[in-house]
């Protein structure tokens, strides 16, 4: 497993993962040009805050003052601002330790930058395990009170990344090209099983503002808790203009449903700190991904206003459905409603200050579905142009794995096409090694 990642932004490039067969590809939707970095208008796989969601009317109080944030969403201030922390180069450090090797990005965000209150220290500790986890810190520190929501805007695409989209072609006569395009677009992630261990989304308006409500998702479209393929579940909201036909919905994760499927599962020790909030497995490649947080919520987008503007790496342009995020975060615009009569008691604001430090925690864990050799060659019944099927006949994980290699080192290396980005790997072989390297 090998993740890249971004200065600026403190984002994450790429994430390549072993599919059941053991054949390895980059899951995440992202550009590594420092231009696309610069206007990443999707936020692919940047770090945000300080107020990730919408903020109702760019504006809120605290101790008595009021702030306003810069309007970039209609009427409202979405994830954070103009520049918020994915629109800011970050410095970086990379080293290992008990629990794997680690890139830590740090900042210094002044008072009044994007209308919020107080210097805010902030940290994003990303930590490669030796266990196929990707584990993301969040540490905070503000000289003044201010309110603050951190999240990670990923998109993963589990069939890999190349699935998302069409690619960029200049000879628009090539028919095979173009019937390639319309297999992967026909795809995207509707082959993606989601289930979310939440009983209760944030209820919203049309303009996709939290209103201080939480409502329940039994017998709605919205029910995941039983895990549902996005082919089956996506046609169902086809007539949400808001959301335009697709999911962009925080689910309020539940105690209980999250403690009975890690229980199921094994457990584990992370399960003693962070709650398990969502697991998706693409039937195509096998990849499974949980995700794991101590926060209160996580937020399924589905790319619904992804539109073919932005390319990613290997010239593709992503494309409505072409990749999900799994966003964890505190609910939605609670600086504004946790006062607010008839606003439910869960709505409360985290606040940084003096004496008042941050801390937040979230986890990607990446697996196969169909572990065993019987269950590969089941899977070649799809044909050699089904998506994830291996070429030359299937390989076990375990063949393409190896074992972890605990000879970890960093290097540092020059400039690349201008962008800028660290590279970390764990569960490798010793051919397929590869170092934290900062471009």
């Amino acid at each position: 497993m090998e993740a890249r990642l971004c200065e600026y932004g403190a984002a994450i490039t790429a994430l390549k993962v072993a599919d059941q067969y053991g054949q390895f590809d980059d899951i995440v939707l992202a550009s590594e040009s420092m231009a696309d970095l610069k206007n990443n208008a999707a936020y692919f796989g940047a770090t945000i805050g300080r107020l990730c969601g919408r903020t109702a009317y760019g504006s809120f109080s605290i101790g008595g003052e009021t702030y306003k944030l810069p309007i970039n969403n209609g009427k409202h201030s979405l994830h954070g601002g103009l520049t918020g922390f994915h629109n800011t180069r970050w410095a970086a450090v990379s080293g290992s330790n008990h629990s794997g090797s680690f890139v830590k990005f740090t900042n210094l965000l002044r008072d009044q930058l994007d209308g919020y209150p107080g210097d805010l220290s902030i940290s994003v500790t990303y930590t490669l395990t030796e266990k196929n986890q990707l584990m993301i810190s969040v540490d905070g520190e503000c000289s003044m009170d201010c309110p603050l929501n951190v999240t990670n805007h990923s998109y993963f695409n589990l069939n890999g990344q190349h699935h998302a989209t069409c690619t960029t072609n200049d000879n628009e006569n090539d028919e095979q090209q173009l019937e390639n395009d319309e297999q992967q677009l026909a795809v995207g992630i509707r082959n993606h099983n989601v289930q979310i261990y939440g009983k209760k989304i944030v209820e919203t308006n049309d303009e996709l503002i939290a209103n201080g409500k939480l409502k329940p998702v039994e017998g709605t479209a919205y029910d995941l808790r039983e895990g549902e393929l996005l082919a089956d579940a996506l046609p169902r909201l086809k007539d949400l203009v808001s959301q335009r036909g697709g999911f962009d919905n925080t689910y309020l994760i539940d105690e209980d449903l999250s403690l009975a499927a890690a229980d199921a599962m094994g457990g584990g020790e992370h399960g003693q700190t962070l709650r398990l909030a969502a697991q998706v497995t693409c039937e195509g490649s096998g990849r499974r991904m949980r995700v794991y947080t101590d926060q209160q919520c996580v937020h399924l987008y589905t790319g619904n206003f992804l539109d073919g503007t932005q390319k990613g790496k290997g010239g593709v342009q992503y494309r409505q459905y072409g990749g999900f995020c799994l966003e964890t975060e505190d609910l939605p615009n609670a600086i504004n409603l946790e006062n607010k009569e008839g606003s439910e008691k869960a709505f409360r604001a985290r606040i940084v200050g003096p004496g008042k430090p941050y801390k937040a925690v979230f986890m990607y864990e990446f697996s196969t579905a169909y572990a065993d050799e019987k269950q590969a060659e089941a899977g070649l019944a799809l044909g050699s142009d089904a998506v994830g099927a291996p070429p030359g006949g299937a390989r076990s994980c375990g063949e393409m794995l190896g074992s972890c290699n605990p000879n970890r080192r960093t290097s540092k290396s020059g400039a690349g096409s201008g962008s800028a980005a660290a590279a970390v790997s764990s569960n490798n072989s010793s051919s397929r090694r590869r170092d934290i390297v900062y471009m």
